[in-house]
C-alpha cells in the first residue's frame, strides 16, 4: 500500500513538473512539447498562470485604464446628464470593477478559442480532438500572448498612456484607442502572430493536421475572437 502511494506521488510530482516546465518550453520548442502534452493535456497550472499575469497586468495598469475611462467624451457626457461627480469612491469602484470584471473577461479567452477550434477541427476540418486537450494548447499559446502584454506594461507606465504598442497601431494613434482603425491594427502584432504560430503548431499536432492546416486552424478560433472585437468596436462607435 505504501509502496503505491509512493508511486502515486511520483506520478503525481511528475505532472505538475511537467506542467510548469511547458511554461517555459512552449517558447523555445514548442514542436516537442506539443507532442508530449498531446498524451497528458495540462489545465489547472497553465489556467493558474494565464490568470494571474492578467490580473498582474490589469493591477499595474489600473490607474492608466481608469484615468481614460474617466477623460473619455461618453464618460463626461454621461456623467453630466445624471448630475453626479467623480468622486475617489467612485474612482475605487471603477478600479476594483477593471480588475474583478477585467480578469474574468480575460480568462473566458482560452475557453473560447478552444471552442472555435474543437468546431472547425472536428466538424468542418473532419478531424478528432478532445475540448481538453484543445483548451490545453490554447491557454499555454496564450501564456505567450499575455505575457508579451506585461512585457509592454513598463512602457506603458513611463509614457503614462495606453498608447503603446507592439503592433501596426502605432501608426494611428492620433486616432484613440477606441477607434476601430486602431482596434484593427492592434490585431496585427508581434505577439498575436507568435501566439497563432504556436497555437497552430499544437492545433496540427493534436489532429495530426499538416502544418499549414493547423495555422489555419489558429487564424480561425484566434482571429474570429479580433474580428469579434473590431465588429463590437464598429457598432460601438455608430452609437457614440
Amino acid at each position: 500500500m505504501e509502496q503505491e502511494n509512493s508511486k502515486t506521488e511520483v506520478v503525481m510530482e511528475k505532472s505538475s513538473s511537467f506542467a510548469f516546465k511547458g511554461i517555459l518550453e512552449v517558447f523555445y520548442k514548442p514542436t516537442e512539447f506539443f507532442n508530449e502534452l498531446k498524451n497528458e493535456p495540462k489545465i489547472l497550472v497553465p489556467y493558474v498562470f494565464f490568470t494571474l499575469v492578467v490580473f498582474t497586468s490589469l493591477f499595474l495598469l489600473q490607474d492608466l485604464i481608469v484615468q481614460m475611462q474617466v477623460s473619455s467624451p461618453q464618460f463626461v457626457e454621461q456623467m453630466e446628464k445624471s448630475g453626479q461627480a467623480v468622486t475617489p469612491e467612485l474612482i475605487s469602484i471603477m478600479k476594483i470593477s477593471t480588475l474583478v470584471l477585467g480578469t474574468i473577461s480575460f480568462s473566458l479567452y482560452p475557453l473560447i478559442v478552444a471552442a472555435f477550434a474543437l468546431f472547425f477541427g472536428n466538424f468542418i476540418f473532419a478531424g478528432k480532438s478532445n475540448f481538453k486537450s484543445l483548451l490545453s494548447v490554447s491557454l499555454y499559446g496564450g501564456i505567450l500572448f499575455m505575457l508579451g502584454g506585461l512585457a509592454v506594461v513598463p512602457m506603458m507606465l513611463a509614457k503614462g498612456s495606453m498608447m503603446v504598442s507592439f503592433s501596426l497601431a502605432v501608426l494611428v494613434t492620433n486616432l484613440g484607442i477606441e477607434s476601430i482603425p486602431y482596434v484593427a491594427l492592434s490585431k496585427i502584432s508581434i505577439f498575436h502572430i507568435w501566439e497563432i504560430m504556436v497555437v497552430g503548431i499544437g492545433f496540427s499536432t493534436l489532429y495530426n493536421f499538416p502544418r499549414n492546416k493547423g495555422y489555419l486552424l489558429a487564424v480561425l478560433s484566434v482571429g474570429l475572437l479580433s474580428i469579434f472585437h473590431i465588429g463590437l468596436t464598429a457598432v460601438g462607435a455608430m452609437f457614440n
